[in-house]
């Protein structure tokens, strides 16, 4: 039977009908067997039978249950952390589906920890890498704020951002001679020159940096060294200007007029003053009140109701089974003849009444097995999703990868192209001088030859007519001198086609051009896939929740699951206790 819930089905439909023929058979065997058998066969056969019974039953139950009792382990087994064992893909339909979900589920929570792993140890690494950073940076803060001499530190527009204790506390006490503020954080730098206007031009160029100059504040000489600062991008970054009291000069006062006094007022300096002269008596005890204080009352913790359980269904099931039906009864006796049978029917009625309630148990069961099912198939398409998205980061990732590494070759070929043709302008160069030098060689062996058969013809003319073999020899020169000049002509073809070519091969490099806007595409490309990347990564760390919810969801179930069981059982044993009471009962009478 591939099938959980028709396996179930057949053994609560079989137990019903095995009550059933109990109920129909009981009477007629015991009419018939009423000579030869006596009540203690009667009762051993009896015991015997319900001991079959739920032998059988505790069997079948067994086999129908025992892939719910593996998944029931396996779950408690990953919630304690243990996430290498597996299910078994076997029984029934809805179990080997759930089975193969379960696994999935934790090969894909196995693949998810060890990415966060991964990811914990990254982090881990950037937060020493950042921790070191830090301390860097407070040791040289510390350096800074422990120096004698004043730092003042701007940005890359010459405000002031930061400056230490030491100058913090020179500028204020310089401020009271009115030639500059008592804070100057946020202030441009420029201004504690003396002419701001023309000292911003020279402190905003970093090229005419460092900046040296003596200021006088009052009767304070300060000397002002203002240095350049470049970030990592070789980039100018602002301005760190030291500055320290190098003199202190010396205040001319002039003597101040003292003011004459008249002989009026030095003569009343000798008369003794009356300082009560003038005031009321006051009694130091008026005016004076008692505050009331005002009482403070106490705040009263609510007491938060607890929410009390419902009654469990195996308790009203128990109270169900142990109501008594009235027993036909004559004066309080029973009577003999209807003893036994009225006793086996009340029995088989109890039976009946406790394989119902299994019955319904059991479709509780299978609800609860259903229910589970689904939400496996719910934690597979959720897995199944999961595993799309990981696809379609993995083609993002392809897709933004490709026209990088196309743009990088790109940049490659370019570079290895404008180094080729750098080359082959200089071979061609080096040709084009050679050439020239060799028009020059053609253009002088012509005009020797030239020269040459000219004096011949000269000589010859002057030596007579038996100068036969010479003219012949002459007339070779001659015709050596037009190849030679042949020769000179396709020299100048040969420099005119060099000549063109490296004109073409320059407006080729021209052509290339810079490669600065392709760097830009580059990097505006690549800013544009990290940031799909890590949307992706953050879509993937939401799936991942939502998969950890869901297992806590199956968790439950399972739990559920297992408390039906418990009922079942609960309510097995319970039917087997009313079973040996009514068998005493029988015994008894």
């Amino acid at each position: 039977m591939a099938n959980l819930r028709f396996r179930l089905t057949i053994i609560a439909v079989g137990l019903m009908l095995i009550a059933l023929a109990l109920g129909l058979l009981t009477p007629g065997l015991i009419s018939l067997l009423h000579d030869e058998a006596s009540t203690v066969h009667l009762l051993a056969a009896t015991f015997v039978f319900v001991g079959l019974c739920g032998a059988a039953f505790y069997a079948l139950m067994e086999r129908a249950l025992d892939p719910v009792t593996r998944l029931i382990d396996t779950f408690m087994r990953m919630r304690a952390g243990d996430l290498n064992p597996r299910l078994p893909v076997e029984g029934p339909e809805e179990m080997r589906r759930m089975a193969r979900g379960f696994n999935d589920m934790l090969e894909d929570l196995e693949m998810q920890i060890r990415d966060s792993e991964v990811g914990r140890q990254s982090a881990e690494r950037e937060r020493h890498v950042l921790e070191g950073a830090l301390a860097t940076s407070e040791r040289f803060r510390w350096t800074i704020d422990a120096a004698p001499f004043g730092i003042v530190v701007t940005d890359a527009s010459i405000h002031v951002v930061y400056q230490n204790p030491a100058s913090d506390s020179g500028f204020r006490q310089l401020a009271s001679f009115g030639d500059i503020g008592s804070s100057i954080v946020g202030e441009p730098i420029s201004s504690l020159y003396p002419e701001p206007d023309q000292v911003a031009p020279i402190l905003a160029d970093p090229d005419r940096l460092p900046h040296e100059m003596d200021v006088t504040i009052g009767p304070h000489r300060l000397h002002f060294t203002a240095n350049a600062v470049f970030d990592e991008d070789e980039e100018f970054a602002g301005i760190v200007m030291m500055w320290e009291e190098v003199e202190t000069l010396e205040l001319v006062v002039e003597d101040e007029p003292k003011p004459e006094l008249s002989e009026d007022f030095v003569e009343s300096l000798e008369d003794e003053f009356d300082f009560n002269e003038g005031l009321e008596p006051v009694d130091p005890d008026s005016g004076i009140g008692e505050e009331i204080l005002a009482e403070v009352e106490d705040l009263e913790n609510e007491a938060v109701e607890m929410i009390g359980e419902d009654l469990d269904a195996v308790e009203s099931d128990a109270l169900e089974l142990a109501e008594e039906e009235s027993d036909p009864v004559e004066n309080g006796i029973l009577r003999g003849d209807t003893a036994v049978p009225y006793e086996v029917r009340r029995t088989a009625n109890l039976v009946k009444r406790s394989v119902g309630v299994l019955a319904d148990r059991l479709k509780a069961v299978s609800t609860t097995v259903d229910a589970l099912c689904d939400e496996g198939d719910s934690l597979r398409k959720t897995i199944e999703e999961i595993s799309d998205q990981a696809e379609a980061t993995r083609q993002l990732i392809d897709e933004r990868a490709e026209p990088l590494q196309d743009l990088l070759d790109h940049q490659k070929r370019a570079s290895m192209q404008r180094q080729e043709a750098a080359n082959l302008v200089k071979v061609l160069k080096s040709s084009l001088s050679e050439a020239a030098e060799m028009d020059r060689s053609m253009d002088q062996l012509r005009g020797s030859i030239e020269h040459l058969v000219v004096s011949s013809k000269v000589e010859i003319s002057r030596m007579g007519e038996d100068t036969g073999g010479i003219r012949v020899v002459i007339d070779a020169i001659g015709d050596l001198g037009d190849e030679a000049r042949r020769v000179g002509e396709s020299t100048h073809v040969c420099i005119r086609e060099l000549a063109e070519r490296v004109d073409e091969v320059i407006d080729l490099a021209r052509e290339q051009g810079d490669v600065s806007g392709l760097v830009e595409r580059l990097e505006s490309r690549a800013a544009t896939a990290l940031s799909r990347i890590e949307r992706t990564q953050n879509e993937s760390s939401e799936r991942d929740e939502l998969l950890k919810e869901m297992a806590r969801g199956q968790a439950e179930i399972a739990k559920h699951i297992a408390n039906q069981i418990k009922e079942l059982s609960d309510l097995v044993t319970l039917t087997s206790k009313v079973a040996i009471e009514q068998v005493e009962t029988v015994g008894g009478d």
